[in-house]
């Protein structure tokens, strides 16, 4: 029964059918754009020929079955504030933090590597992402808010 006193229920998320169709174009393009793109650069790097392009489509359409219910779960969810606790934050800084110095030991291990510049850059940013996880552990509560 309908209840006229009580207040509507606002949905913060996409229509189902909306949010399904969202979720596999985003899904797909993304997926198709990144699967060609290492194909074209590894593929044709290891020997692939062009009639083995349908190797290509078996990691393409795995991506798409298994990511495309995530993203339309977060769709027709809607928006949330995510709030990770400060050991999680922590945590994940010390790993960014293992991650690009693993990354700086190696890169000065093979100096005469072609792209070491892109490799350090990768390091500082590994750098940024962990400053970036230990300002949000360690700043204070009252300054904390939610994003918009």
């Amino acid at each position: 029964m309908h209840n006229p006193t009580s207040t509507p229920q606002v949905q913060a998320g996409l229509p189902p059918k909306k949010a399904f169709w969202k979720a596999l174009i985003v899904v797909g393009i993304t997926s198709l754009t990144v699967w060609s793109a290492f194909l074209i650069f590894v593929g044709l790097d290891a020997g692939f020929q062009g009639k083995e392009w349908v190797v290509g489509l078996i990691p393409f359409l795995l991506t798409v079955l298994l990511l495309t219910p995530v993203v339309y779960y977060n769709y027709l969810l809607g928006a949330q504030a995510r709030k990770r606790s400060r050991g999680a934050s922590i945590f994940i800084g010390i790993c960014y933090v293992c991650m690009s110095a693993g990354r700086l030991v190696d890169v000065l291990q093979r100096r005469t590597q072609r792209h070491l510049w892109v490799e350090l850059v990768v390091t500082f940013i590994c750098l940024l992402l962990a400053a970036s996880f230990f300002y949000r552990a360690f700043k204070s509560q009252d300054n904390a808010s939610l994003p918009s």
